[in-house]
C-alpha cells in the first residue's frame, strides 16, 4: 500500500510541473488572442 502512495506521490510531483506549464501556455494563448481582438 505505501508503495502506491509513494508511486502517486512521486507522479503528482512529475504532473505539477506539466500542469503548471500547460496552464501557463494556455493563458499565453489567450492573452494573444485577446490582443489580437483589441488591435
Amino acid at each position: 500500500m505505501s508503495f502506491y502512495i509513494c508511486y502517486f506521490d512521486n507522479l503528482y510531483i512529475v504532473l505539477k510541473p506539466l500542469l503548471l506549464f500547460i496552464s501557463v501556455v494556455k493563458n499565453i494563448n489567450f492573452f494573444k488572442s485577446s490582443l489580437f481582438y483589441l488591435i
